[in-house]
């Protein structure tokens, strides 16, 4: 097996003591990263052992998670509960989730499995358009409250690309920040033609059999409040 780590996020996070939960798009603002995952991946030797493990956390007031501790773990006696609570620092929640869970825990399952091989990367080509030069290469698509907040985000999506160099069944993997819809923008950017393929990140990258390319878009301009 190849060492590509492939985090599975839970799709959903517990309240403890309650009977509710919450999907993971309203909690997190931040999520361990593909490199992050892979470094805390648990291992025998140099094979990647795959496993789940159910932590339970209070949510702090800096929004990070504290006195996590190991619910379950599968298998057991492998390090995977270890491993994940090694990731529990790369997690903040976001504020709005945050006072809603102010004394109260939350409890969700980290999973490590193996996924295939990422595609090959490939550069992305941008329209222009002076009326939009203060905001990078997202021009009309830059999501306005990020905009109006100066914040920045990066999106890494794999797209299929047509022979003219437009891309299609566009599926984000991931964005940093998740709150702000850099995730969406991307996607529209690439339907709307705005975005298309350009050269591969590596020279000579020979053609992947479906077609399939990851585009790293970065979200970089800045415009002042009205």
């Amino acid at each position: 097996m190849r060492a590509t780590g492939k985090f599975v996020a839970a799709l959903v996070v517990w309240l403890a003591g309650s009977g509710s939960a919450v999907g993971a798009d309203q909690i997190w603002v931040r999520a361990p990263t593909p490199v992050e995952l892979l470094a805390a991946f648990p291992r025998d030797g140099d094979r990647l052992v795959e496993g789940v493990a159910q932590l339970r956390c209070a949510v702090g007031p800096d929004r990070k998670l504290a006195d996590c501790v190991v619910v379950s773990e599968a298998p057991a006696g492998v390090g995977v509960g270890a491993a994940a609570l090694s990731l529990a620092p790369n997690f903040e929640v976001a504020a709005a989730a945050a006072h809603k869970l102010a004394g109260r825990a939350v409890a969700f399952p980290i999973r490590f499995q193996e996924g295939p091989p990422a595609p090959p990367a490939r550069q992305a080509k941008f329209q222009t358009s002076r009326a939009y030069q203060g905001l990078g290469d997202a021009g009309p698509y830059y999501p306005e409250r990020a905009a109006r907040g100066r914040v920045t985000g990066v999106v890494v999506m794999d797209c299929r690309v047509l022979p003219q160099g437009e891309l299609k069944a566009c599926e984000v993997v991931q964005v940093s920040p998740s709150d702000y819809g850099f995730d969406f923008a991307a996607v529209r950017m690439a339907e709307r033609k705005w975005m298309t393929a350009g050269e591969p990140a590596v020279p000579g990258t020979p053609e992947p059999a479906d077609g399939v390319w990851r585009f790293r878009v970065e979200f970089s301009g800045r415009r002042s409040a009205p």
